[in-house]
């Protein structure tokens, strides 16, 4: 016991356990269903919710944390715009990167192992990602043009 009379030993009749310790849901514990938000008291986690019918996973997703691969779409979609001026291959190579890592997102979104929050992240990386490998390919294509015009007329001499 503390001076304020409270004691801070551990109770080895109770241990301590959180809402998500098991995988049954305690006695009016109430669990949020991450797509719609019905509440899932008296369910089991790992079944479908009975609301809007996904599987909410036996580990619930922190709510602050974003999913990786909606992170890697966004980032690589926004270099893949200004990059296509470096005569467009460098958007040629992270544009298509970003269009999988948020096509990878969405699924892992809809399976229910990422937070659905980063959906947002994850369109917007695909929509940069589309962006910027058209604008690179299009630059690109310019590049070889200017190549092709260029040892033409040379070819053609004065």
């Amino acid at each position: 016991m503390d001076s304020d009379g409270v004691s801070y030993e551990p109770n080895d009749e109770q241990p301590y356990e959180t809402p998500y310790s098991s995988s049954q849901p305690q006695t009016g514990a109430s669990y949020p269903c991450a797509f719609c938000g019905y509440n899932l008291a008296g369910t089991t986690l790992g079944q479908a919710c009975p609301e809007c019918g996904n599987v909410m996973s036996s580990h619930p997703i922190q709510g602050s944390l974003g999913s990786g691969h909606a992170i890697a779409s966004l980032v690589l979609g926004i270099i893949s715009i200004p990059s296509c001026l470096l005569y467009g291959v460098p958007s040629l190579i992270c544009g298509p990167l970003a269009i999988f890592f948020g096509m990878q997102a969405a699924r892992l979104i809809r399976e229910g192992r990422a937070n659905p929050s980063s959906q947002g992240m994850a369109t917007a990386g695909k929509i940069c990602g589309i962006v910027g490998t058209c604008l690179g390919g299009l630059y690109f294509l310019f590049w070889i043009a200017v190549v092709v015009l260029a040892i033409g007329g040379a070819a053609l001499g004065p």
